[in-house]
Order: C-alpha cells, then structure tokens, then sequence
C-alpha cells in the first residue's frame, strides 16, 4: 500500500442521526489533510474511526502496516502531580527529552520544567504536551484535534512551521481545526 491512510467511503450514525456521510480520502507522506466542519459535524468521531478506536457505520479505513502515529486531541494526558520533566521522560527518549528542551525554551518554557504540571497555566500545558508530540522521531502521522485552541496567534505560528517542517521531512498530518491554517492542505469538509 502505497498511501499511508486511505479512508474509503466512511459512514457513521449515533443513535440513527447520520453523522458522517460517505468520506473519502487518502494521505500520503509530506502531505496535510485539513478536516472542516461546524461544531458536532463529527470531525473527532472520523479521527476516532482512522485511528480505529471507533468503527465506522459503513465503509472501511486502510492504514499502513506498522504505522507511527502521534494523536493529539482535547484532553491532555500528563500527569498533574508530576513536574513537566518528569511526565516528558515518561514518553520521550534521551535524544527526544533533549529535542523537547530545545522547543521548551524557543517558547519561553524551559525555565518551568522542574514544576508541577498542574501549577502550568492551561497554555503552558498546550504547548508543553504539543511540543512532546513534535519531537518523537520515528512518526509517520500526526492525527491533531483542535490542537491551536488556547494558544494565541504567534504559538499557534511557530507549530505550524514546526509541523511543516515535520511533513518536509517526510510525515503525514491530519489536522481538524477551525482556526485557520497556513499551511498547505487538502481540505475535506464534513
């Protein structure tokens, strides 16, 4: 299979109210796909279905055997009572943990390493969590739910080119977000 993800005529229904109807797509490397959509249009529920925690009502999801992929969504999953240096050696190797320190401090942030998670500002935590994600090495797909909502206009900037860099280098991205994007992107609206 030469794409990484190919989502082919996916449906999905709660409680008989057709949610998504008939999405179709691929996702090859270097590339972004942008997913567009009001509020309850269903754009996490078809993230949820690509990364297989949800099947769809019909149609069929294909991804690549064996493929990476980083999801970043709502909820962020460290720990409150661990220090932002404690939860990232949780998840990163040595090289990431010293990749991640770098993106800390271009965003002003290496100074609160050695504080609770909890005590960061719900910004701070953003963009600690989301700096995590961009650091890991071997990813071939970044699958991102709204992931500028909370950070102001020059952060949400400096991820969208740390993420264009990343697809340059060869990953992949599925992206939702009603904040504009300014990176280029197919666009799939539901």
């Amino acid at each position: 299979m030469s794409n990484l993800i190919e989502v082919d005529n996916v449906h999905y229904s709660i409680n008989e109210n057709n949610l998504i109807r008939g999405i179709s797509f691929e996702l090859k490397k270097n590339e972004i796909c942008h997913i567009q959509g009001v509020n309850g249009s269903g754009k996490t529920s078809l993230l949820k279905i690509i990364l297989g925690i949800v099947e769809p009502t019909k149609g069929v999801v294909h991804r690549k055997e064996n493929l990476n992929i980083q999801f970043h969504g709502h909820k962020l999953p460290f720990k409150g009572f661990l220090t932002l240096l404690q939860n990232l050696k949780l998840i990163l190797s040595e090289d990431e943990l010293i990749d991640a320190q770098k993106v800390l401090e271009e965003l002003d942030l290496h100074e609160k390493l050695n504080l609770r998670f909890s005590n960061l500002s719900f910004g701070q935590q953003k963009k600690s969590f989301f700096a995590s994600k961009l650091v890991i090495k071997n990813t071939q797909v970044f699958v991102l739910d709204e992931p500028f909502v909370g950070l102001d206009d020059s952060t949400t900037k400096f991820f969208q080119e740390k993420l264009q860099k990343r697809v340059n280098d060869g990953a992949a991205i599925i992206i939702t977000s009603h904040i504009p994007i300014s990176m280029p992107a197919k666009t799939i609206n539901i």
